[in-house]
């Protein structure tokens, strides 16, 4: 690829020369490279472009509606994204995940806390908790509640078969995915 920075002659000119070179212009500068050699995709650089039209149609989509644009404003400046359309293309292409859950202040207790995180800020929407004993009895189920830029959810109900009781996470994103997460105490 070469570049001519003010020649007079090739100031103007932009396109094909010949079967094998292009000149195009590129703010004040004129870029003169070979034609690139048509080559068909394969299937899987075709499921990605289809994929990536469904993300852009998704944003495009979501940011008509003030509620999902103000969301998506957040979460670009939180994770760095250049706009919201950007935000919203990569909510549409990234799978719901949950990283982690911090047990350490679960002792089976009325109160105690399990602090969850998601692999990605602000993603999901809604995180449901199941808490059961070693033999699948059921403790409590509730849903966790926002807290900064993780989630929080407080026992409600007394636990004292602690060892082998069974957490099971399940983060839902704005596209009503699903994603969980396991753990054990003890």
């Amino acid at each position: 690829m070469g570049k001519i920075k003010g020649h007079s002659i090739i100031k103007e000119v932009s396109g094909s020369i010949g079967k094998d070179m292009y000149v195009r212009r590129h703010g004040k500068d004129t870029i003169i490279s070979r034609k690139g050699v048509a080559r068909r995709s394969t299937k899987d650089q075709a499921a990605n472009r289809h994929q990536f039209a469904q993300a852009a149609l998704h944003a495009r989509t979501v940011l008509t509606e003030p509620a999902l644009t103000r969301d998506y404003k957040i979460i670009s400046l939180i994770q760095g994204f250049k706009s919201t359309k950007s935000a919203a293309i990569s909510d549409f292409l990234r799978q719901p995940e949950i990283e982690s859950i911090d047990i350490e202040n679960y002792k089976g207790n009325i109160g105690d806390t399990l602090l969850i995180h998601d692999k990605y800020v602000l993603k999901l929407i809604e995180i449901h908790v199941t808490i059961t004993v070693l033999d699948g009895t059921l403790i409590e189920h509730g849903l966790a509640v926002p807290c900064e830029l993780h989630w929080k959810y407080s026992a409600t109900v007394q636990n004292v078969l602690l060892r082998g009781t069974c957490i099971a996470v399940t983060g839902i994103d704005r596209l009503r995915r699903r994603t969980e997460k396991v753990v054990f105490v003890g």
